[in-house]
């Protein structure tokens, strides 16, 4: 008997998609001819089928069938990769599926010549995630009107990236209009440079407070980069324009020499603000005051529809504490008050005599504090309670498809300015995972993640009943213990949810740990989960986030 090592691949499924990965490598016995015994190529677990690597490829009619069935039967569309060499097998079996048009590739590697042929064969694939590509990759899947997002994130100070919100190399090459309002320095020539050469839709450039050298410069990176076929706004109001008008003649030169050359157009639009102010200027006291008054009742629409936005929400949060809530008997009311009272007295007494009051009253933590099955009935996504002490933070946490569904939309799934509160959607719903992401809103009035800000006072932080944050998920309680809190400018190196090994997530844990604006004291390993708060800071500039290791 020939012992050698096969490959298992995990394919799990989920209400949002299909999952292959392969399973921890264990040596597998390849039976001989002439040997009775019969190999074994699936064995079904709850929500999964494993099969050897083996099987797929020698049956990849029969395994494309079965994720066919079950794309179908639970209404999926989305194909999840974890292991990047098992991408030539999944290919091969999703190809023919018509039901399968998205493809998300999990692992932080770019996309090779190998994946890249394989899936312009694809027929119905219409959609792609992946970490990078190359950008002659990016622009033949776009003949074949296939849409990539690369997750890899472009990095800029300067004001032309931030502005155009050209984050990634894939949001540079899909981007078709473009807008300037101040001269550049060299970082954003630099980066409209680099912009010109990764796009392949650009028709449209805006410019805002006009003036020659700002034009001049933009002219020759669209020059320097033999771009053509662009319509180029001059934007004019009051401040501007009369600079604009005195350069009329100067505009009609280069629009016909531009014209002929590059097909580059020129148009000056002028604002409403501006139309309106010259046009007032032919009409009675009356209709300005009548046009004061309706820019007046805007305002307060404005704010009122603000108000109204901040009031739902706050009925919302409310209405669903009091469906959450479990009705606990009295004994275990009098554990709870007992522990927390013993607690508040005698917060700094060592660890050890904590866990002998936490064992006491195991049975009573062990009970889920918040009613998931009416939860769920109101929303389907909801896969855990999150509560943060100190702050207004206890809200039930939701998780969508992709991270930008509940950025506007509340837990009834209502259109709203305020969102709610929600985790990635590459996270697992039990939390089982070595980096777990919340997200929410920095609003000013408090709710959502508007008073995590309070983390950053050492009032706060130096109280230690503050420092563990409750995470439940629908099937089981979690406590969490603070190790670093910090601010930091816009990156995606503290979300990341895939590590390659122990030694990669020893690494980021270390790195994240050293942020913190004060050292906890505790100690990480790599067997250790978790729990990541992030929301915007200073105006969307920056992040303020929070991570917390799972204690128990």
């Amino acid at each position: 008997m020939e012992v050698i090592n096969i490959k298992d691949v995990i394919i799990f499924l989920d209400d949002q998609k299909i999952t292959f990965s392969y399973k921890i490598d264990n040596p597998i016995k390849i039976v001989t001819l002439n040997e009775t015994e019969e190999e074994e190529n699936t064995v079904n677990l709850k929500n999964k089928m494993i099969f050897n690597e083996k099987y797929i490829k020698d049956n990849l009619q029969i395994v494309a069938n079965f994720i066919n069935g079950l794309a179908i039967t639970n209404n999926i569309n989305s194909i999840y990769v974890k292991d990047y060499d098992l991408l030539p097998t999944v290919i091969k079996v999703i190809s023919p599926l018509k039901s399968i048009n998205k493809l998300y590739i999990i692992e932080n590697k770019e996309l090779t010549f190998e994946i890249f042929e394989m899936i312009m064969k694809c027929k119905y694939i219409k959609y792609i995630d992946c970490h990078s590509i190359p950008l002659y990759m990016l622009d033949k899947l776009d003949k074949k009107e296939i849409v990539v997002n690369s997750r890899i994130q472009y990095i800029s100070t300067g004001n032309f990236i931030s502005k155009n919100k050209l984050f990634s190399y894939s949001k540079m090459f899909y981007k078709d209009s473009i807008m300037f309002d101040k001269e550049l320095d060299e970082t954003d020539i630099n980066d409209f440079n680099l912009f010109l050469k990764n796009n392949n839709h650009l028709k449209v450039v805006d410019i805002y407070n006009f003036n020659l050298e700002l034009l001049n410069q933009v002219l020759k990176c669209l020059n320097d980069n033999n771009i053509a076929n662009i319509l180029i706004n001059i934007r004019a109001d009051s401040n501007n324009a009369e600079t604009i008008k005195d350069s009329l003649p100067f505009f009609k030169t280069i629009n016909k020499m531009y014209k002929e050359q590059m097909n580059i157009t020129f148009k000056i639009k002028y604002s409403l603000e501006y139309r309106r102010k010259n046009s007032l200027k032919q009409v009675s006291m009356n209709i300005v005051t009548t046009c004061c008054i309706i820019v007046n009742v805007l305002m307060l629409c404005s704010f009122g529809i603000m108000e109204y936005n901040n009031y739902i929400t706050k009925k919302t949060t409310e209405s669903i504490n009091n469906i959450a809530q479990v009705e606990i008997d009295q004994t275990d009311i009098s554990e709870i008050e007992t522990e927390e009272s013993s607690e508040n007295v005698n917060h700094e007494e060592p660890e050890q005599e904590d866990s002998q009051n936490n064992a006491s009253s195991d049975s009573t933590k062990n009970k889920l504090t918040e009613d998931y099955s009416k939860l769920t009935k109101i929303n389907s996504d909801t896969v855990g309670w999150l509560k943060v002490n100190n702050t207004n933070i206890n809200y039930p946490v939701v998780q969508a498809e992709d991270n930008d569904y509940y950025l506007h939309r509340g837990f009834y799934k209502n259109k709203t300015i305020n969102g709610w509160v929600f985790m990635d959607f590459r996270n697992k719903k039990d939390a089982n995972n070595r980096n777990t992401i919340i997200y929410g809103h920095n609003l000013k009035n408090g709710m959502m993640f508007g008073s995590l800000r309070n983390v950053l006072n050492s009032s706060w932080y130096n109280n230690k009943s503050n420092l563990k944050i409750t995470f439940n998920t629908t099937s089981k309680k979690m406590t969490w213990q603070i190790f670093s809190t910090y601010v930091i400018d816009v990156t995606n190196d503290y979300i990341y949810t895939y590590f390659a090994n122990d030694e990669d997530y020893m690494n980021f844990l270390t790195k994240i740990k050293n942020r913190s604006i004060k050292d906890f004291g505790i100690n990480l390993t790599a067997s250790d989960k978790i729990l990541t708060l992030s929301t915007c800071q200073s105006n969307g500039t920056r992040r303020l986030v929070v991570h917390a290791k799972l204690i128990n």
